[in-house]
């Protein structure tokens, strides 16, 4: 008996089983698919590339951490089933299989095909074969529960970025396009049909980090670009706006601020982003006060935006980390 070849394989089985479970179950990735996306994304960003291959790298990520899965899987009952000389034969000849025969037939168990021509030797060695086969049957089911919710929370991405960007392609134009002349009762309305779609957007990256990577090659498709923009709106309305002016609600700017913050937290943790150090430009409110809108000298805005250098800088580089630049000014109003 080959114990350290056994006990490897068993070690690399049992890290696998709480791999698969804390990703596809649990709240948020594995330790090893973290780090694994992680790297691969780096690896991929390594270099520009156009946003067009960018959209792919989501599912090719997602793909590369399944094909781990399964080589870990093979891998672990491999070592396992090399413990020792007489755990597979040739059905034939009797004789022990050899390396590359047991590669062979840890292959056929785990994908359940059952060609025959090797056999486990002995109940113990067979009891295990049928462990293996069932393991295999268990990878594809979670692959497949995995898979399918990811697909659903991408799509979902997709829905609420282009839905903010029906309200305008910018803070400003976002501003403008819902100002009545007296306040903006019609961006209120807009953000209170938004704000369980912000939080189900928040809890889907919570759950599935892979989807930081699941990036559009159209710019009204990108969560960034779009939460950034209706950040920046908040600010405005926040810190721009002349002193008594209730042009906005309270109640309803704390709470969308507030999942904004979360949604942030959780996109700039899973591409490791800590403490960027560049600050976008301040948003030009003279474009607004052209409009007729209440708002503050330029001057004295980007005093008030003093306290948020590291919030808008924490956008900024998340835009920039996902392939793109930060917000134009040009309002591209509708009115």
């Amino acid at each position: 008996m080959h114990w350290i070849s056994f006990i490897s394989g068993l070690l690399i089985l049992l890290c696998l089983v709480f791999e698969i479970f804390w990703t596809t179950l649990g709240e948020g990735g594995g330790p090893l698919t973290n780090r694994i996306t992680q790297l691969l994304w780096h690896l991929l960003r390594s270099h520009p590339i156009p946003h067009r291959l960018l959209s792919f790298f989501g599912i090719q990520i997602v793909l590369a951490v399944i094909a781990i899965w399964i080589c870990l899987l093979w891998l672990g009952w491999l070592l396992v089933f090399w413990g020792s000389t007489e755990a597979v034969i040739n059905s034939q000849t009797r004789l022990p299989a050899d390396f590359g025969a047991r590669v062979y037939f840890t292959g056929f168990t785990i994908f359940t095909l059952g060609t025959g021509d090797y056999v486990p030797q002995g109940s113990f060695w067979q009891v295990l074969t049928a462990i293996a086969s069932l393991s295999g049957l268990f990878l594809i089911t979670f692959t497949i529960t995995y898979l399918v919710p990811v697909v659903q929370a991408a799509a979902h991405k997709r829905m609420v970025a282009l839905t903010l960007f029906s309200l305008g392609s910018t803070p400003q134009a976002i501003l403008a396009n819902t100002w009545n002349g007296r306040d903006w009762s019609t961006l209120e309305q807009h953000l209170t049909t938004l704000m369980p779609e912000l939080a189900t957007l928040k809890q889907h990256y919570v759950t599935y980090p892979v989807l930081n990577y699941f990036n559009a090659s159209n710019s009204s498709e990108v969560i960034s670009l779009r939460l950034a923009a209706l950040d920046e709106v908040l600010t405005i309305l926040a810190y721009g706006l002349k002193e008594g002016e209730q042009c906005f609600p309270h109640g309803l700017l704390h709470p969308t601020r507030q999942l904004l913050s979360s949604c942030l937290q959780v996109m700039a943790r899973a591409y490791a982003l800590k403490h960027p150090q560049k600050i976008p430009p301040s948003p030009n409110l003279s474009i607004l006060a052209d409009h007729g809108m209440p708002v503050i000298t330029q001057k004295q805005f980007q005093c008030n935006l003093a306290q948020l250098e590291k919030r808008r800088a924490l956008w900024l580089a998340l835009i920039q980390e996902t392939g793109w630049s930060w917000l134009k000014q040009q309002p591209h109003t509708h009115i």
